[in-house]
């Protein structure tokens, strides 16, 4: 039970590590992504920001990458076909529930990781959108953790034969104590009665060591 037990703690904090790290991942590629818009648009409002999710959207890992406003609707999209769709998935729900990430099942099975930053509408930003929303759009980057997934599944595997092979072994030398320190003398014993039994009454116990 013990090992098992210790077996179970390495794999979840395992597991553990892996999403945090993937965590971290989004949360600085988010970062970086929406000051870089930020940065190419405080200029000119002809910046190229479509063009820009398309080249990044590229990257296999990148389940979801698009800015939608309040409502849900899709302004810039790595997939240019949701441009002008209105959402109601994980990235309008993460905004609405007023928290900055959350992991969800995946579209191709696998879990995935989902976060959400406000752009909010700031003085540099309203000679180009005439809103007065306080919020100018909400920015979504939504990861796939199946090679996450992956390496957690290698790792469980790895761990469960470790255990199942320590279990084994511990097993085999507890019966082998067992069969030297007990099994032994009893036979001994046994073999001295009955020969005392037989009339035999120098039959002597063979002490053990």
């Amino acid at each position: 039970m013990c090992v098992g037990g210790t077996y179970f703690y390495i794999i979840e904090a395992q597991s553990n590590q892996f999403v945090d790290t993937t965590k971290d991942q989004a949360a600085v590629l988010t970062h970086a992504i929406v000051k870089t818009i930020q940065h190419d648009m405080s200029g000119s409002c002809a910046q190229d920001v479509q063009g820009i999710f398309e080249r990044i959207g590229i990257v296999p890992d990148i389940e979801s990458l698009r800015i939608f406003d309040e409502n849900g609707r899709v302004t810039r999209s790595a997939d240019r076909k949701e441009v002008g769709l209105t959402i109601e998935d994980i990235g309008l729900e993460i905004f609405k529930a007023g928290v900055p990430s959350m992991p969800y099942r995946g579209g191709h099975g696998y879990n995935a990781f989902c976060m959400v930053e406000t752009i909010r509408n700031d003085p540099s930003c309203r000679s180009c959108h005439s809103t007065e929303s306080e919020v100018l759009s909400i920015f979504e980057l939504c990861l796939s953790m199946k090679k996450t997934d992956e390496k957690v599944a290698k790792n469980r595997t790895f761990l469960a034969g470790s255990a199942v092979a320590t279990i084994a072994l511990v097993g085999f030398a507890i019966w082998l104590i067992f069969a030297i320190q007990v099994n032994r003398p009893i036979s001994s014993l046994v073999q001295a009665m009955r020969r005392a039994e037989g009339g035999d009454l120098s039959a002597r116990v063979q002490q053990p060591g």
